[in-house]
């Protein structure tokens, strides 16, 4: 017994059902992209069929630029330009490691001024001499 639940879809069983033939798509192919093409050259003389009539005539449109391309030129360079300005500003977290690293430089100066005022504060006070107790006994 077959399972209804467990069948392929319908587009699975057409799809198979489909004969595929290399010689046939590449028929298709040449048919639908102008027909096919020659093996033998064309003789130099032959000249190619003329061009189809439009409704302008035969007379040549000159090649410009499409209209408002101009507005899309400006866009394109004002992005740049913020780009590369924003590439060669340091972001923050490199502009925040270089503050602390100048506080960090700050603090250790300091200890190092508080540790040689702490030592030259030890040096000028006068030492006392210790008491003998032999000294204390006498007087």
């Amino acid at each position: 017994m077959t399972d209804i639940n467990n069948r392929p879809p319908d587009w699975a069983e057409d799809w198979g059902k489909i004969e595929y033939s290399p010689m046939v798509e590449r028929a298709a192919f040449a048919i639908a992209t102008g027909g096919p093409v020659g093996m033998i050259p064309r003789a130099p003389g032959q000249q190619a069929s003329a061009p189809p009539r439009t409704s302008t005539g035969n007379r040549e449109t000159p090649i410009a630029s499409p209209p408002g391309i101009n507005l899309v030129d400006a866009i394109c360079v004002a992005a740049d330009q913020r780009e590369w300005a924003q590439a060669a500003a340091p972001d923050m977290m490199a502009q925040m490691a270089q503050v602390m690293t100048m506080v960090m430089q700050q603090q250790s100066q300091m200890l190092q001024a508080l540790a040689l005022l702490v030592l030259r504060d030890d040096d000028d006070k006068p030492k006392r001499k210790p008491k003998s107790p032999s000294a204390e006994g006498e007087a």
